[in-house]
């Protein structure tokens, strides 16, 4: 869903919330105008990223539970989408069109692919309701589509019911409850650069937002749900259709730490987006992908989004952080150059043949983008290359090597270049 929707709804009162812990070292202002990544250039080992692929099956496979779960604020925005542009039947997001009516959560019904939707309005309430579905079928979950609005580490909805009626949650009621045609409006409304460079920012680490439910969160739920943790098949994928829920280092945390809780099988993966996400009707295949590149790019979009109405006119190409369980322990890559999230079983995405993307292992696309050099240039060691410009770059490190900066949204250190 793209989250311009979220930065209306919420505003100032989430960028206010967050709690971020200090950082280790001093941090660039990647935005002040410094084009740090420009001028560092990375030698790269020559081994490919290697990812697991997931078997491709037909959206009908017997024995296979297939489950869109829409958070209802969103399957509001849908209903009121697909009366003004009827959704095409192979659509991905017809399964998340609210049910006309008055609606109380969880709604549950089948679509005409195969996929199970469950509508919630809370953590709890979703997880409870795939392990009743999974056990009145007696099948394992073969895909979780999870949609809703996303920020960088987690998803904007409540982790359970007392969360739900609490004073922290009370932008998110007026959002989830409000007519359908203000959830559109919203989401259609332009966005500010500041705005996505304050996401950006508090991408660095976890930390909390009102009424976001993060790992921690998850953790929590879990442990009152038990059963979810074994109705998931072995190779079973999840993805979060969500905006920026992979970003930074808080969406590695998150990503990791809720493959780590639902699954198993060693073939299984979570899929979140490290950019802005597209799910309108212009967009049948999946979630596409949007974010700031350039003050006349953002110009451009901000002129005809809100006029157009058509998600495909302002997509790009975005970049999917992929959890894979390697000896027995989940690891995220992030994959660039995806034209679209599926929000059907496939292949999980796959790296391309270029460097950069196949390299940037945990920096963010937008905060760091390893550049490949000339062969033949010595490389110290997988982890810390020496630059033709004598610059050091120090990848996934535990800790601040001394005298370096960090790169915003990283774990990645390097020295300040001026």
């Amino acid at each position: 869903m793209n989250d311009k929707m979220i930065f209306k709804a919420v505003g100032a009162a989430i960028i206010a919330a967050f709690s971020a812990p200090a950082f280790a070292a001093p941090i660039i202002d990647w935005d002040g105008g410094a084009d740090i990544a420009g001028q560092i250039h990375v030698a790269l080992p020559q081994t490919p990223v290697s990812f697991t692929a997931v078997p491709r099956r037909p959206r009908r496979a017997a024995g296979a539970l297939m489950i869109d779960a829409t958070e209802i604020g969103v399957g509001k925005f849908h209903r009121y989408d697909n009366k003004l542009h009827p959704y095409p039947v192979a659509s991905v997001w017809k399964g998340h069109i609210s049910p006309e009516g008055a609606l109380k959560t969880p709604i549950v019904f089948d679509d005409a692919d195969g996929f199970v939707t469950i509508q919630f309005s809370n953590l709890q309430e979703l997880l409870s309701a795939i392990v009743a579905i999974s056990a009145k079928r007696g099948d394992k979950v073969s895909v979780l589509n999870i949609h809703g609005h996303g920020l960088p580490g987690g998803m904007w909805y409540p982790k359970d019911e007392a969360q739900q009626k609490s004073a922290e949650c009370a932008q998110w009621r007026r959002s989830a409850e409000g007519p359908e045609e203000s959830n559109y409006e919203q989401y259609y409304s332009p966005v500010s650069k500041e705005e996505v460079m304050s996401i950006r920012r508090r991408s660095d680490a976890p930390g909390h937002y009102a009424c976001m439910t993060g790992a921690a969160d998850w953790k929590e739920v879990v442990n009152r749900v038990p059963g979810i943790r074994g109705v998931f098949a072995d190779d079973a994928v999840i993805h979060f259709q969500s905006c920026v829920v992979g970003l930074g280092e808080a969406g590695r945390q998150f990503t990791t730490a809720v493959a780590g809780l639902l699954l198993g099988g060693e073939k299984a993966t979570v899929q979140t987006s490290v950019d802005f996400g597209l799910g309108d009707w212009s967009m049948p295949e999946g979630m596409g992908f949007w974010d700031y590149q350039n003050d006349p790019q953002l110009a451009r979009d901000n002129r005809i989004y809100p006029a157009d109405h058509k998600d495909r006119e302002i997509m790009q190409k975005g970049t999917i952080r992929v959890a894979m369980r390697t000896g027995g322990t989940w690891e995220t890559a992030l994959v660039g150059g995806q034209q679209f999230m599926s929000g059907v079983k496939g292949p999980a995405p796959q790296a391309g043949s270029e460097p950069a993307l196949v390299y940037d292992i945990e920096g963010t696309r937008r905060g760091f983008k390893l550049s490949p050099v000339a062969a033949g240039v010595p490389q110290e060691s997988f982890l810390r290359f020496r630059t033709p410009s004598s610059s050091v770059l120090t990848l996934d490190a535990p800790e601040a090597p001394a005298g370096s900066i960090r790169v915003p949204g990283t774990r990645c250190y390097t020295q300040r270049v001026d």
